[in-house]
This record gives C-alpha cells, structure tokens and sequence, in this order.
C-alpha cells in the first residue's frame, strides 16, 4: 500500500515537474501564432484572378460556354429566351428557333415582333413561335453544336435561323489566332479553362484543404485534452507547427504546377504565315458548318435559313453618318481589320450555299440606302432601326421562300421544298 503511495507521489511530482517546466517553455516562447486565414479553393481568387468578366458565364461540355444561372431562371440551360429550349410540336404553332452571337440576340424580339405581325396580317396559317437560343460571342461550330444538343434531348424544331457571319471572322482570326489559340475554339477558350484547376492542381489544394481543417483542430480553443494543460498546448503547438510546414510545402509545389497543357487550353494549334490562307480556312469551315446544321435540321424534318449579318466594314454596304464615323467606325482596330478583308469571302461562298440549296440570305446591303445612324459601336452591333430593318428583312426573305405549310399564306398553294445537293 505505501509503496503505491510513493509511486503516485512520485508520478504527481514528476507530471507537476513537466507541467511546470511547459508553462515555463511556453512564457519564453510567448503566445501562440493566431491562425492564417489565407483562402485557397477551387473557386477562389487564387485560381479566377483577373478574370472577373467571366463571372456569369461557365463552361458547357458541347458548347464552349452558357450563362451561370440559378435553376429554373434561365431555362435550366444557361441559354434561351423564351419558351424552352426542349420545345414539341403544337398545333397550329410554327416552332422556329433563332442562333447566332450577340446581332443575333439583340435582334431576337424584333424578329418575333415581325412574324406575330406577318400572322395578324394573314401572311402565315399558323403562329409563329419564336425561341431565341442566340448568345454573345457565340460562332461556328457553336451553333451547329448548340441545336444538335438540343435535338438530342427531344427537341422539336420546325425552322433553324442562324444569323452569323462577324464573329465566325472575327474573332477566330483577331481574338483565338493572335492568342495563339485554334481559330474555332470557343471565344478566349484559353482564358476560360485556365480557371479551372487541373487533377494535380486540384489534389494539391485538396491537400492544403486537409491540413487546414488539422491545424484549425489544434487551436487553442480545441479539444480540452490539448488545451488544459501547458504539455498538451506545447504538444498542439508542435503539431500545428508541422502541419504548418507541410501546408506550406504543398503550397510551394502548386505554384510550381503549369496552370494548365497547351493543347488543353489552345488545342491543335497551327499558325498560319500567310493571312488569306488564314481567311480561306475560317470561312470554308463557316460555310461547311452551316451545311452541316442544314443536314441536321432537315433531318429531324425541320427547315435551315442561313442570315449573314450586315457590317459597316463592307465597303459600299450603307453611307456612314457623321455620328458613325465618330463612333462606331474604327477599320484600324484588331476585329474590324479581319471582318473587312473578309466580308466579301463570306458573301461569295454564301452564294454557293444558296446554290446548294440551302436557304441563304444576304443581309449586307440592308443599310445600303439608309442615311440615319444605324451602328452604335465599332464592332457590329446596331440600334432599335436596325434592329427593326434587319428584323423585317429576315422574317420577309423566310416567308417568301418557306416551303413550310404554316408559313405561307392560308390561301396560297403550297411550295415544295428547294433541291438540296449533298455536299
């Protein structure tokens, strides 16, 4: 019995030693370091920085990009405007759907303004129903993608309006070319993906995540058979100090980790020496793209017309106002440069579309007699009049080659669909 006694004593004294000897370690080691409260995440601005233009847009498996919205709010899709992009067949209704970039869009309830009054007219025997799938920045294969995808989930579309042409050249040659980019690569698709971390990115900030939580576990604060006493805070020192160095080890190795491959960010990439062989290869594959959406529209039954959008860098296209030239006249610039020398390449293989037999319209010469201001930035984009004349334009060339039965008037005989020539 005493003999346990001494041994208790001697184990009391000898804790009391160590306990004191830790207060003493840990008053000249002074109070504890407070806890970083560095971010490091998959989202944060550790990986999105300088990129805040893409704040509402992600990332689509088919087509490049859509716009980040809650479900439910935009059609569920990111893309859309009006009624779903999943739409049937209805009676006595005109399913058409509208594609193309930003012209496009904006041009979107104008166009649907024009067919509502075509029908009140008696123009049409059947409603049209126009949806607008037509999004900024968008251009070939985006569009052939965009409807495909579309189909595949069950859609059911009568018409297809793809009204493009500025971006295809564009932005292919001036944005993704010049950035070292494949010229048909989504829109700055070199800037999208490098915010999104690679798999040894991503285990490295899963890493860093762990040994966060650890160390958050050893605060002063933590758990009471660490905090207590000075052996268990000296002991939880200790181990945040190793945790700390790991953390900053991992740390070290992300910021040594490319942010992401070439060929994953660029792709086949091949630089062209000679800009008019450039030219040549975005707008044979402008063309062949719309081909291609043809086919899979008249596939699922339905009707392609193919719009290529006015610009006033054609020359001859419409006499530019004072106001324009001020403002939205800048030939020098990086975009308006590849749309001018291109303009005319685009019109020529349009023709031969048309002579295809696909449903080509011209719209490069809808401004040329108009004298009041039309364009309102140096890109393309025109007001509320040149939406409204482009609008008219579109909806009137459709119905006077349609041979869509809803389309055409309800006592007109009835057309038969243009001979199509496989390409």
């Amino acid at each position: 019995m005493r003999r346990g006694l001494r041994w208790a004593a001697l184990v009391l004294v000898a804790t009391g030693s160590v306990e004191l000897s830790a207060r003493v370690a840990e008053w000249l080691l002074g109070p504890a370091a407070p806890t970083e409260n560095r971010e490091l995440t998959p989202g944060g601005t550790e990986i999105e920085q300088g990129y805040e233009w893409l704040a509402t847009e992600v990332l689509h498996p088919y087509v490049g990009y859509v716009g980040d919205r809650p479900p439910g709010t935009f059609r569920d899709h990111g893309i859309g405007h009006g009624p779903t992009p999943l739409t049937r067949d209805r009676p006595d209704t005109v399913n058409i759907v509208l594609v193309g970039g930003s012209v496009a869009a904006h041009a979107a309830d104008d166009i649907d303004a024009a067919f509502q009054r075509a029908f009140d007219a008696g123009r049409t025997r059947s409603r049209p129903r126009l949806l607008s799938l037509a999004y900024p920045g968008f251009k070939q294969p985006q569009q052939l993608n965009l409807v495909s995808w579309f189909l595949g989930l069950g859609a059911r579309y009568d018409v297809v309006v793809n009204v493009d042409g500025f971006n295809e050249v564009a932005l292919s040659i001036a944005e993704n070319h010049a950035s070292g980019v494949h010229p048909l690569f989504p829109r700055r698709w070199d800037q999208r993906v490098s915010r999104v971390p690679s798999r040894d990115r991503l285990r490295e900030i899963g890493r860093i995540t762990l040994l966060r939580d650890l160390r958050s576990r050893l605060e002063p604060d933590g758990p009471p058979l660490l905090s207590w006493t000075a052996i268990g805070r000296l002991l939880a020192r200790a181990l945040r100090r190793g945790l700390q160095a790991q953390i900053e080890s991992a740390r070290e190795r992300l910021r040594r980790l490319p942010r992401r491959s070439d060929f994953e960010s660029k792709g086949p990439f091949r630089a062209y020496r000679r800009e008019d062989v450039l030219r040549g290869a975005v707008v044979r594959h402008w063309a062949r793209s719309s081909i291609l959406l043809d086919h899979a529209v008249r596939g699922q039954g339905g009707e392609y017309h193919h719009v290529l959008q006015p610009n006033q860098y054609l020359e001859g296209s419409k006499p530019l106002t004072a106001t324009e030239r001020a403002t939205a006249y800048a030939p020098d610039e990086s975009l308006p440069h590849a749309a001018r020398g291109t303009y005319p390449m685009l019109r020529a293989h349009g023709q031969s579309l048309g002579a295809s037999g696909i449903h080509f319209h011209d719209a490069t010469q809808i401004y040329s007699d108009v004298d009041e201001t039309i364009y309102r930035d140096t890109c393309c984009h025109v007001n509320e009049r040149g939406n409204e004349i482009l609008a008219g334009f579109i909806v009137d060339r459709i119905l006077a080659t349609t041979s869509h039965p809803g389309l055409q008037p309800p006592d007109a005989p009835r057309r038969r669909a243009a001979p199509h020539r496989a390409q």
